[in-house]
């Protein structure tokens, strides 16, 4: 980059700044900055502006945008080099082909040059591979924040509006279904590939270094609410299936001599606490709206309840140190390979201290 593109680049950046400052400051929109929310409000904004400027110009400033060596410019599928592709104008007259990226920042315009491979006959972009981008318009961030909030809320209508609400971005709920599902197969398929390495005994452990205190173990089965596959919109064929989980970790304890529990806990002893615990453990298994009412109803009467609350010992609470988890609706066979595999990936088998908890079931 030469000293003029800087400096044209520069005076650019302190004529955006200096309006941003007037914006803010000027005697004329005062009165429009009363509460904090408003002034926030416009604070955020211009910050936005100014952090999409800066990006968008930092990445049409990357080399690979128009790469001048072949040996730069690696196939995406096979690693070979590519040849350029003809080019194809873009939006408002631009020489490069031309996409919008849905950033933190706010929108922004990339250009770049079209490559192709011809052993793989594919088109591919060099600057989109360096920038780690998808076919989506988001960028590699935003992309992970839909993602992870369409898999913790209860809808993809919900997930929209927690992505617009918390973190000021827009993306459809169809759309959001679309990118946890595509990535959610990316995920399975590398998931299958480590199980089909580990039967191999070709995959590697990604910690060289046994783990330290304790590895542990956990196994259960569930029942989740489940529909038709590609049935189209609404619930189709509703019904019940188990889910198997594992939730594999390593934690910080004590070791000790001889086991502190040797008995089980009182509670689990007296008949009318066990009877209550397994009724709860059986109102789990009711839909959602059933349960709802039930803790409702048991909150009410908790309220009514007078007395002091008994004081219960507080147990010294054990962090984990690293945890995984590994789920399916496969069968136990298929769900034994896959937690092997993912012992055997973190090496909890070498732990001097180890444990799994289980019901018995034959995984």
């Amino acid at each position: 980059m030469d000293g003029k593109q800087k400096d044209t680049r520069y005076e650019r950046w302190l004529a955006r700044a200096a309006a941003a400052y007037d914006r803010m400051f000027c005697d004329k929109n005062q009165e429009e900055l009363v509460t904090l929310t408003e002034r926030e409000d416009v604070a955020v904004s211009l910050g936005k502006e100014l952090a999409a400027f800066l990006l968008e110009e930092h990445v049409a400033a990357d080399p690979t945008k128009a790469p001048a060596e072949a040996c730069t410019t690696c196939c995406p599928k096979c690693g070979q080099a590519g040849s350029p592709a003809p080019q194809k104008a873009g939006k408002r007259g631009a020489s490069l082909p031309e996409r919008t990226v849905r950033t933190r920042a706010g929108d922004i315009d990339i250009q770049r040059e079209r490559w192709k491979c011809a052993r793989c006959r594919v088109v591919f972009f060099p600057l989109d591979v360096r920038l780690r981008l998808g076919t989506e318009g988001y960028s590699p961030v935003v992309m992970e924040k839909g993602v992870r909030q369409a898999s913790k809320a209860s809808s993809f209508v919900e997930a929209s509006e927690d992505m617009r609400e918390l973190a000021e971005v827009e993306i459809s709920p169809t759309h959001l279904q679309r990118l946890s599902e595509r990535v959610g197969g990316e995920w399975v398929e590398l998931r299958d590939e480590d199980v089909e390495k580990f039967r191999q005994r070709r995959l590697e452990r990604t910690y060289q270094e046994p783990p330290r205190g304790a590895a542990v173990v956990m196994l259960d089965g569930g029942r989740v609410q489940t529909r038709a596959d590609d049935a189209g919109r609404g619930v189709s064929d509703p019904g019940w299936r188990e889910s198997k989980v594992a939730c594999c970790l390593t934690i910080d304890t004590k070791p000790y001599a001889v086991d502190p529990q040797p008995e089980p806990p009182a509670k689990f002893l007296e008949p009318t606490n066990a009877a209550r615990l397994a009724s709860e453990v059986k109102r789990r298994s009711r839909p959602a709206i059933e349960r709802n009412d039930a803790n409702r109803r048991t909150n009410q009467a908790s309220k009514k309840k007078a007395g002091k609350k008994s004081k219960r010992r507080k147990r010294a609470r054990k962090c984990p140190r690293v945890r995984t988890v590994v789920a399916t609706m496969e069968n136990s066979e298929t769900f034994g390979w896959q937690v092997a595999a993912e012992v055997h990936r973190r090496g909890l088998d070498r732990a001097q201290r180890k444990a799994c908890v289980c019901d018995g079931q034959g995984v």
